[in-house]
């Protein structure tokens, strides 16, 4: 962090080449030169990885005060599933995204180093913010130097490090993979676009890290490959930049996208996992003005400024919220503000097409390794990123795919965090500007200490898995958000897998789950677990569908909202295959 505030320079300085005629530097000059270089960067090499420390510290302590819940201990299990050899995840069906190469690898770290439990999702979504925050002050302060250097990382700050807010802020943010982890591999992206030179190399690693991300989350398709093709499309339709570069980015970001969405096939051709296709359509007309509202509302909730809903001066609306958390997102509009102002002058200078601007960037050249727009206020990084923050925010508004929900646009945060900084720095390095900046940003870092101090929740259905394990039940089904929980919560100590209510009664559930744990010729249930609290959940199986087909249980155990109904039988063998 101290680094990207200086703007010092990333790379050792270059030795000077010997004259005509003299020996070359002995080695212990090139080790002079690169101690010259440790001692002149000493506060960057030792306050950047402690303010990484610091920041996974408070966001793990965030974290942890959601609960476990299905989606993020499914992903739990297919990772130690890999770590334990099965890496294509054979006889696993997953949901409609995969993050296969992108975030199960992260579970596999952390749990090849912590194990399996509850606490995996909390330290790899603390890992995963932490990454694009630092990642995102990186990509932001491009080559500024000095003072606008220093208002870029402020912007950035500004705009992400409290943004989870209390509650659906963390679910959305600082919980299971849904898409806010995809913005790290669409931040190393732009980071190679703009600093590699324009080699013969720098498409095909271009198209490597597109297919990385896209193949795990069609999420990057949109804001990456879709905003480099608008891009590359358009100059070249304007006859601007050179030529065959500009077609080759944009071969570049079509071939990537169809490679991407291929990925997933060949792997299930091979043996491994299958996934679900999206459900997606057009809004009706009827259902757009609800629609824009809902995407209005999970946009700010994104900066942890969704004041919708929230007590003013006592419990409003069904009590959600409470004053202080109010306040909280209130001061969030600013950072909010800050991006809607950026993008709205980026899409601007899109729309003049170029024209010269003295208060513009001017830096991050597509791919140029340098200063392609010089002088004429063009900041390339920012065009392609308003691109495809608009792209994924279109698909929002019109996609019943997203029905509005802010985990849809996750990745949104932090590439919207570095427009603000590259596009309105240049213009709030007065010492005002500065000042304000500052106070948002401490604010803001007292925000996240207090939302640190929140109670840990344990595991969704955690006094379940500790009767289980108290009496000894080993093996059972239940519903979605209660069977991984348990499982994961246990160490896999207890393994109960998801059903679902299907046309010939409770079934196996084909969604992040695994076909061989329905096998009765591999393993037995003799329990199942009903949660009878939440409404909703008893689309998955309920206690009178149960008794008509296994027949009535030995015992059924009431324990706070769930149901624990206990057969003497192996229950697989009544069970119906996936739907």
């Amino acid at each position: 962090m101290p680094e990207l505030l200086s703007g010092a320079d990333e790379e050792t300085p270059a030795v000077a080449r010997p004259a005509a005629g003299v020996s070359s530097r002995s080695p212990g000059a090139g080790f002079a030169a690169v101690g010259r270089w440790a001692r002149s960067h000493a506060l960057a090499l030792t306050g950047t990885p402690l303010a990484a420390i610091v920041l996974f510290t408070l966001y793990l302590h965030q974290a942890r005060t959601a609960p476990l819940n299905g989606d993020g201990a499914g992903n739990a299990l297919q990772a130690w599933d890999m770590l334990h050899g099965n890496l294509l995840l054979s006889h696993w069906s997953v949901s409609d995204v995969s993050f296969y190469f992108t975030e199960l690898p992260e579970y596999m770290l952390v749990e090849a180093v912590h194990g399996l439990n509850g606490d995996v999702v909390h330290i790899a979504a603390a890992l995963t913010y932490t990454l694009a925050v630092l990642l995102a002050c990186w990509l932001a302060r491009g080559r500024a130097r000095g003072a606008e250097a220093a208002v870029r990382v402020l912007i950035v700050l500004v705009v992400m490090l409290a943004a989870p807010a209390r509650g659906t802020g963390v679910v959305i943010e600082l919980d299971s993979p849904d898409h806010f982890g995809t913005a790290v591999p669409l931040l190393v992206f732009f980071l190679a676009l703009e600093r590699l030179p324009r080699r013969r190399f720098t498409p095909v690693l271009l198209f490597l890290l597109l297919v990385w991300a896209g193949s795990s989350d069609t999420t990057a398709i949109f804001l990456g490959g879709g905003a480099l093709a608008v891009i590359c499309a358009t100059r070249l339709w304007q006859g601007k930049g050179r030529r065959r570069y500009e077609a080759s980015l944009l071969a570049v970001a079509v071939l990537a996208a169809g490679v991407a969405i291929e990925v997933p096939r060949v792997i299930a051709r091979l043996g491994g996992f299958t996934m679900h296709r999206p459900d997606m359509a057009f809004n009706a007309a009827a259902d757009m003005p609800n629609a824009v509202w809902q995407s209005v509302s999970a946009f700010l909730e994104l900066f942890g400024a969704n004041f919708f809903g929230l007590s003013v001066a006592g419990p409003s609306s069904g009590g959600a919220g409470v004053p202080g958390e109010t306040v909280f997102a209130l001061l969030h509009l600013f950072g909010a503000g800050l991006v809607v102002a950026a993008l709205i002058k980026t899409v601007r200078r899109l729309r003049d097409g170029g024209r010269e601007d003295a208060g513009g960037d001017g830096t991050g050249g597509v791919g140029s390794g340098g200063d392609e727009g010089g002088g004429t206020g063009r900041d390339r990084i920012a065009e392609l990123l308003t691109v495809g923050i608009l792209l994924n925010l279109a698909a929002l508004v019109f996609s019943t795919q997203y029905r509005g929900w802010a985990r849809e646009i996750a990745a949104v945060l932090p590439l919207a965090a570095v427009v603000a900084a590259r596009v309105l720095a240049g213009r709030m390095t007065h010492r005002k500007h500065v000042a304000l900046l500052g106070a948002f940003a401490t604010v803001f870092a007292a925000v996240l200490a207090y939302h640190a101090t929140g109670p840990s929740q344990p595991p969704y259905a955690h006094r379940v898995e500790a009767w289980l394990k108290q009496h000894g039940y080993t093996s059972g089904i239940g519903g979605y958000w209660t069977s991984h929980s348990i499982t994961v919560g246990s160490g896999g100590a207890i393994q109960v897998s998801p059903v679902n209510t299907g046309p010939a009664g409770i079934q196996a559930y084909d969604w992040e789950s695994k076909s061989t744990w329905y096998d009765p010729r591999q393993r037995s249930a003799n329990f199942l677990v009903v949660d009878l609290a939440n409404p909703s959940a008893l689309q998955y199986a309920r206690p009178q569908q149960a008794i008509k087909q296994f027949g009535p249980p030995a015992r059924v155990v009431p324990i706070g909202g769930w149901e624990v109904m206990i057969w003497d039988k192996n229950l697989l063998a009544d069970l119906p295959g996936s739907n």
